[in-house]
């Protein structure tokens, strides 16, 4: 599968956990799925505490709180890729000032034998 392929079904996968965990708290779920549920987050400490969190707020907050994150980790991570893009052009730079300051090193030595 590609990097979009992969993300995509990585996001979509995301939003029916998403949706699963909104159901639990929201006691939407029957039985046998809030059984399956708790019994997965015994099992997983991360869960355990992101519900622990979820349960402290509003049950109305949790779709806004979700889209709010998701903008502020989109703009992180276009930030991030933006200064990556950016730090190549320093580096060619700096190596070329040492191959210049190198080079005028060897003729200033080269001339002191000379002379």
């Amino acid at each position: 599968m590609d990097k979009s392929g992969d993300l995509h079904h990585k996001s979509s996968e995301m939003r029916n956990k998403d949706r699963i965990v909104a159901d639990y708290l929201n006691g939407n779920l029957d039985p046998a799925a809030e059984h399956a549920f708790e019994r997965k987050a015994e099992e997983d400490n991360f869960l355990q505490e992101a519900l622990e969190g979820l349960r402290t707020l509003p049950a109305g907050d949790l779709p806004q709180l979700r889209e709010e994150l998701h903008l502020y980790l989109k703009n992180k991570i276009k930030a991030k890729k933006n200064l990556k893009r950016g730090s190549h052009l320093p580096s060619y730079i700096i190596f070329a000032v040492i191959i210049l300051l190198l080079l005028l090193l060897a003729s200033f030595l080269l001339l002191q034998q000379i002379l």
